[in-house]
């Protein structure tokens, strides 16, 4: 889940505009160079009174042209670094352990922003609990925080799959069926499926922003969840020393963690970032 976020926030606007450019060009290139395309999908239209080729080409290269992007585009990120705490602090030499967590503070609150990618486990667990209160230190001056909320992130790339595969089935079921209603049915028999789809993900949505502010507000740094109870102890050391003590963290977790929070969320129409919400209708462009 974590790496599909990550694709979505950096490659999904340079993905929908590669397929947009890649189309685009196939399809004026056709006014100029035949194509090869199947003799069955000629649809005479009624209203024109000329036949109509149906192509594949713009939308199945199209549709490549944003794959290729997605897996490959990353190679193009070389100036955005990510710590990963697992990865980068040792987990099996104690000293070099401690060492790291002690180094963390430093290295978070030099970076650019929190990413935080957030599930309904998030706050339960104390490591990621203890990178937030880091970087939020009361006096200092905070790191940007940006919540990025991964089931609705899956969700979308999970409409986009369904959009192609409903945009692919118009084209094979639209020559078929003659007169206007042709048009009408195969949109009605394609449509249904993301529109329903959609509902659900508003409706997931809404349940997850209704959890989060549950859990906000009821934040406690003391029933957060870690593996080792020394980590526990060594963690909330390190919290007392930068908030006085843990229910001061816990304090403003619920006040000035919890309404920056809630602001990204709720500051624009759309409860993702626009440019990842292309990703959804790259087919039907």
């Amino acid at each position: 889940k974590k790496v599909v976020v990550l694709m979505l926030d950096h490659l999904g606007f340079p993905a929908f505009v590669a397929a947009c450019a890649v189309a685009l060009t196939v399809h004026f290139s056709q006014f100029y160079l035949e194509w090869p395309k199947a003799t069955l999908f000629i649809r005479h239209d009624t209203y024109l009174g000329i036949d109509l080729q149906i192509s594949f080409w713009e939308l199945c290269l199209g549709e490549a042209a944003a794959l290729l992007v997605f897996f490959a585009g990353h190679r193009l990120c070389n100036r955005t670094r990510y710590f990963l705490d697992s990865v980068s602090i040792s987990q099996t030499d104690q000293e070099l352990k401690r060492a790291g967590i002690l180094r963390i503070p430093d290295y978070l609150r030099s970076s650019r922003e929190i990413l935080v990618m957030w599930d309904e486990q998030y706050l339960t667990r104390l490591w990621c609990v203890y990178e937030v209160a880091v970087t939020q230190v009361p006096g200092a001056c905070p790191t940007p925080l940006r919540l990025m909320p991964m089931d609705m992130h899956v969700m979308l790339v999970l409409f986009h799959v369904y959009y192609f595969a409903c945009t692919l089935s118009f084209l094979f079921i639209w020559p078929w069926i003659p007169g206007l209603w042709g048009f009408h049915l195969s949109t009605w028999l394609v449509a249904i499926v993301p529109f329903a789809y959609v509902a659900r993900s508003g409706a997931g949505m809404a349940r997850m922003i209704a959890s989060l502010d549950r859990e906000l507000g009821t934040f406690c740094v003391r029933t957060a969840k870690v593996s080792f109870e020394d980590d526990r102890r060594l963690l909330h050391a390190s919290i007392e020393q930068m908030y006085g003590s843990l229910d001061a963290f816990d304090s403003e977790v619920r006040t000035r963690v919890r309404r920056t929070a809630m602001d990204g969320l709720v500051r624009q129409r759309a409860l993702l970032p626009y440019h990842a919400l292309f990703v959804a209708i790259v087919s039907g462009v």
